[in-house]
């Protein structure tokens, strides 16, 4: 099913090209690699056993990928990125049958076979038990792996094509436009909402392999036309264009990963002239995306993720599951068929996280009048101070407003039993603050206890700012 559907969208478009650094693949180029990756496969193993890809190269993982597809296996990105821990908690995990590479030394102290298609032509064949809970999986997407034991999410074929349809019905992008993929195809949101929409599309794909680096990535801007990041990157980019006096149209840009403040979405305007942008939201055990606000509604209602994608349910509610009108926050929950199968090998957590057939997100929001959907925390970051829910957001918010301030996270602290506030903050081109004037333009119940100034806020191998567990 799956690979019918990307087989169709690599036929159909005779103009796609796939690039990183100097490597140009042309249509023809893509279809000879992944015919001869393919045959290698088919040769060594059964259909449906699970293949890991660890690949430092964003192309070959991509020409990995496609290729498992196409023998109808079951795919497991990982990533380089987030340290050889990480790695082996997913190997360890998943137990894949085979690691396919394109770098066998980087992968030396992997408790499994890992091979290099690129370079061997022989490989020992593979028996394996097919399991049976994975017979119409297409993906394990593992999440939570830096912070703690990894969760092996479980995407069905189905469901992959039913999220990259939903996408694809409102992202205005075609085989004219070039999108930069800039973080690992490992995420949920780059291997649906960019890469196999792009193949659906007919775009074309520039792969970037460095490390996180907004200016490295600024620089790539006038060749493509499709971005898709965090806000935290595009508050970056557009700090950067803005001091050098740059500006660029592209042809849509997504923003999702983290929570939008108005300051950094008129910051993006200012620099992204005349550019479609979608503020949207979703979460790996979703299928991605579960939602996006119409790129005519960003200025209005910048802050907001908008509205279901088709046959997409969301509900706001409280602890009981009771719907919850107006602009009251309660607990999101989920349903639709991009929804996860399940943890794989977690029968009881994939239980826990499903309440009357919907999927609970761990999400904290509300829906306005028109029932466009806000986030406005996780609920494992909310702040109980003093027996007031307190939201890192809202306090980021007033702290952004501030001259000066380039960036900052908040957190929560604890402190002989009790929650206090926390903020990390980086100033602009080493700008003095003083702690009173800043605290004097936030409201009591929301100023901080702690303050720190430092260089950078911590992030993680896609630029995702790291909020600090409560200490």
């Amino acid at each position: 099913m799956l690979n019918s559907f990307i087989e169709s969208g690599l036929k159909s478009n005779a103009r796609m090209v796939w690039q990183e650094g100097e490597i140009i693949y042309n249509p023809i180029d893509i279809e000879k690699s992944i015919n001869l990756l393919y045959r290698k496969i088919y040769y060594v193993s059964k259909k449906r056993i699970k293949c890991a890809i660890a690949c430092k190269s964003s192309l070959k993982a991509a020409l990995y990928i496609v290729a498992c597809w196409r023998n109808n296996n079951v795919v497991i990105p990982i990533s380089f990125n987030y340290g050889l821990e990480h790695c082996n908690k997913i190997i360890d995990l998943v137990e894949p049958d085979i690691i396919l590479t394109d770098d066998v030394q980087s992968c030396e102290q992997f408790n499994k076979k890992c091979v290099n298609l690129y370079r061997e032509d022989k490989v020992i064949h593979i028996k394996s038990q097919v399991d049976e809970i994975l017979q119409d999986v297409a993906l394990i997407m593992c999440t939570s792996g830096t912070t703690g034991n990894p969760k092996g999410v479980m995407l069905t074929e189905q469901g992959v094509i039913c999220n990259v349809l939903g996408i694809a019905k409102y992202f205005n992008i075609s085989s004219d436009d070039k999108i930069l993929i800039a973080r690992p195809l490992y995420h949920a949101a780059v291997m649906i909402g960019e890469f196999l929409l792009s193949i659906h599309k007919g775009c074309s794909i520039k792969f970037y392999n460095g490390e996180y680096d907004p200016f490295s990535i600024v620089k790539l801007l006038p060749d493509i036309s499709v971005l898709c990041a965090t806000p935290t990157l595009f508050r970056q980019l557009a700090y950067y264009c803005g001091h050098v006096g740059k500006t660029f149209r592209l042809s849509a840009i997504a923003i999702s990963g983290e929570c939008l403040d108005k300051q950094t979405a008129n910051l993006i305007e200012s620099v992204f002239i005349d550019t479609p942008i979608y503020n949207v939201y979703g979460l790996t055990e979703a299928g991605p995306r579960v939602s996006y606000l119409p790129a005519n509604k960003f200025h209005v209602k910048s802050e907001s993720v908008g509205i279901p994608l088709d046959e997409t349910e969301v509900l706001v509610c409280d602890k009981n599951m009771n719907i919850i009108e107006g602009k009251e926050s309660g607990a999101i929950y989920v349903k639709s068929k991009s929804v996860m199968k399940g943890y794989y090998r977690n029968k009881e957590l994939t239980e826990a996280s499903f309440f009357r057939g919907y999927l609970r997100t761990g999400d904290i929001g509300y829906k306005d009048v028109e029932g466009n959907l806000y986030i406005i925390s996780r609920e494992d970051d909310m702040i109980n101070k003093a027996g007031m829910n307190i939201y890192p957001k809202e306090v980021e918010e007033y702290i952004k407003q501030f001259e000066g301030v380039s960036d900052c996270v908040v957190y929560g602290v604890k402190k002989k039993g009790t929650m206090i506030i926390g903020c990390d903050i980086v100033c602009k081109n080493n700008y003095k603050i003083k702690r009173t004037e800043l605290l004097n333009t936030i409201p009591d119940y929301l100023k901080p206890n702690i303050i720190n100034f430092v260089n950078e806020l911590e992030r993680n191998a896609s630029g995702k700012i790291v909020r600090k567990k409560k200490r």
